[in-house]
């Protein structure tokens, strides 16, 4: 095999070396050409091929560690141009394949096909293609890695954007496939982190763990790392796990939590917040800013557990009932009227603190228990038959007005062991008709020293009155 040597190329010296089949040639210095203005300063013509013979077919070996290499290097000085200029431009029949932009502050590459049409096109701004962009890296190295370096502004590592326009399709922005799993229990789909800090994960298993305490959804299921379940889907529903809690914060996510739904014990919702009392309210009607509705509540206040409806705005008064069976019991209007309703139709109505009491039926007392006014009087019946009126003490007992509490009115007093009619004022004492009888019998005839009856003065001194039988 011939060896030639090539000193230089010029125009005064022009040399002509004609290859021959196996030559190599060797350089000793820079090989410079320097073509005539605006002419090529190589043209490399394989001429027809009828068999594989490439163009340009250059090799190396790079053999020192601390040296960094470059195979092929391009310069250009581009003091002006005009725009579509190419670093690089890869043609097949005259039509671009593949180019490179050579703006400095906005390089880009493009991949067209055979007609023009932009197959691929990467630039600081704009990234378009028609086609599928397939990486296929080394054996269990990154196929795709973005690292942004550090910034000083706002610059997504990944920006996405498309446009749906066709309301027959169902679209996907994202789609990840493991077509074929073999991989360890707990294998991520997705880890956004932070200072290496896990905040987002999608394990394969379909869970999701938000910033390591809660953790994953399986179709809307989601524990904690430990692998302890938070939240579960079970039949299309959401399950807690016991030691969960639902939490609303004062304004935000972050902030102090002042409302909680939380499970006590078995078959037990709790509404609690520490030393906070607590209040659950149902609408009826509302509008948008709650300044007009109609609601009932449940609630603590003062230490009082209160249950109750309540209204604003154009929201209109509405009664409250009580059921059982699916039927109302008691009802409490608007106005205050306490109705009860029996099985059988008949009423129990109180009317306000100044109204009246109205039954329909019977109304049965426990035996040994009283009729109260609280802070007056009372009324009960100790043994069959009997009725026993009390002051508020249950020691003693005043008057038994009869109509009213006037001087117009009579009354029944308890004077020690004597039974007094007086007028409803206590002013003195009222008259009273009827027919009096003795204690004992009496035989008829005219009136004898042994016939009387005895009557008592104010003092209780007796007196006999004679009597004669009618």
């Amino acid at each position: 095999m011939a060896t030639r040597e090539i000193l230089s190329l010029n125009e005064s010296t022009p040399q002509i070396l004609a290859p021959q089949t196996g030559d190599s040639y060797l350089a000793p210095r820079t090989v410079t050409i320097q073509p005539e203005t605006n002419t090529n300063g190589l043209v490399v013509s394989s001429g027809t091929l009828t068999a594989d013979a490439q163009a340009l077919d250059l090799t190396q070996t790079w053999n020192a560690g601390g040296v960094t290499f470059t195979t092929v290097k391009l310069n250009v000085t581009n003091t002006a141009s005009a725009s579509g200029s190419k670093l690089l431009d890869m043609q097949v029949g005259g039509s671009s394949i593949f180019s490179v932009d050579p703006d400095v502050s906005n390089p880009g590459l493009t991949i067209t096909n055979a007609s023009a049409a932009t197959l691929f096109s990467v630039s600081n701004s704009t990234i378009v293609g028609n086609r599928t962009l397939q990486l296929t890296p080394a054996a269990n190295t990154s196929a795709l890695t973005v690292n942004s370096g550090t910034l000083t502004a706002n610059a997504p590592a990944l920006d996405l954007t498309q446009t749906w326009n066709n309301s027959g399709v169902t679209f996907t922005g994202i789609k990840f496939n493991v077509p074929t799993d073999s991989s360890a229990s707990g294998s991520l789909l997705m880890d956004l982190q932070v200072g290496g800090a896990s905040k987002f994960k999608v394990s394969k298993d379909g869970f999701l763990t938000l910033n390591g305490t809660l953790a994953y959804v399986a179709a809307l299921g989601i524990r904690d790392d430990a692998s302890n379940y938070a939240i579960g889907q079970a039949w299309a529903g959401v399950r807690l796990a016991s030691n969960y809690q639902i939490s609303w914060g004062l304004s935000s996510v972050g902030s102090v939590v002042d409302l909680t739904l939380a499970k006590d014990t078995s078959n037990t919702l709790a509404q609690r917040n520490g030393a906070n009392a607590q209040t659950f309210r149902i609408y009826n009607t509302t509008d948008a800013g709650i300044a007009n509705y109609e609601r009932g509540f449940l609630k603590w206040d003062t230490n009082v557990l209160k249950i109750g409806t309540e209204k604003a705005g154009t929201g209109t008064a509405r009664a409250l009932e009580l059921q059982t069976d699916g039927t109302t019991r008691l009802t409490i209007s608007t106005a205050g009227t306490f109705t009860h309703t029996a099985t059988d139709s008949s009423v129990f109505t109180i009317n306000g603190a100044n109204g009246s009491v109205i039954c329909g039926r019977n109304l049965t007392i426990s035996a040994n228990q009283s009729f109260i006014w609280n802070g007056r009087s009372l009324i009960a019946s100790l043994a069959d038959g009997q009725l026993t009126l009390w002051n508020n003490n249950a020691n003693d007992f005043g008057r038994l007005n009869f109509g009213g509490t006037t001087s117009s009115f009579p009354a029944l007093k308890r004077s020690s062991t004597t039974l007094q009619g007086r007028l409803a004022d206590d002013s003195a004492f009222c008259e009273i008709q009827g027919k009096l009888t003795t204690d004992t019998a009496y035989s008829a005839g005219a009136p004898t020293a042994t016939g009387y009856i005895v009557l008592y003065d104010s003092t209780g001194t007796a007196y006999k009155v004679p009597a004669e039988a009618l």
